[in-house]
């Protein structure tokens, strides 16, 4: 027999519009009408424009390195399969300390749920998020990590330095999420199907994540 209530997907992408909250000093969403039926086109039409770091989305190594791997060539393998969700009490960057107080599995890909960022109120930056430290990073690959996925408009701070985490997961080949929407999420494990768009030397993608508790 079926279950009364099978487990369903859970939606863990921001929804972009005009409206979305974007990095200081990127270009913001524009969506255009190109066609209208309304004005009398057979059909409705449009184009969109926006940074390729908008959003829920994905960082690939050629955000950080000139000669890294595009975000058309990510091991689709990384994208779908098991995935740890672990919260992080406090309001503080994420340390090492931090991390050694959870139960990090063995399962290749992580999830850090903040509560402190992705979703600012009032459409305002949040320049308050958590973020993880080179330290926690360098972690993170000790464990062979391939994917981490953060809730945060970047895993790394607002600062210049926020380049040292980059560079630490990159450089290792960990892929990483930010801008993920994880109000609907609590800690476990689950399903995750996470595909980028295909952008032919792309340093990032927008991405669609969906979630399934295990």
């Amino acid at each position: 027999m079926q279950p009364k209530h099978p487990k369903l997907w859970i939606d863990a992408s921001i929804t972009l519009d005009e409206g979305t909250v974007v990095w200081p000093g990127d270009p913001g969403v524009e969506i255009t009408p190109v066609r209208q039926i309304r004005d009398g086109a057979a059909y409705n039409l449009s184009s969109i424009s926006m940074s390729l770091h908008t959003g829920t989305h994905l960082d690939a190594p050629r955000h950080y390195f000139e000669l890294g791997l595009s975000v058309d060539r990510v091991p689709l393998d990384l994208l779908i399969g098991p995935v740890q969700v672990i919260e992080l009490p406090g309001g503080e960057p994420v340390t090492l300390q931090t991390f050694m107080k959870c139960r990090i599995g063995t399962c290749k890909r992580l999830i850090l749920k903040t509560n402190t960022a992705g979703l600012p109120p009032a459409g305002k930056f949040n320049r308050d998020y958590r973020y993880i430290t080179p330290e926690a990073g360098q972690y993170l690959v000790e464990k062979e990590i391939g994917l981490v996925g953060i809730d945060s408009p970047s895993i790394g701070p607002i600062e210049p330095d926020a380049y040292d985490v980059h560079h630490c997961l990159l450089d290792a080949g960990i892929w990483i999420l930010e801008g993920l929407d994880l109000s609907m999420i609590t800690p476990g494990m689950y399903d995750l199907i996470c595909l980028p768009m295909k952008i032919r030397n792309g340093d990032g993608a927008p991405v669609r994540i969906v979630l399934r508790r295990r």
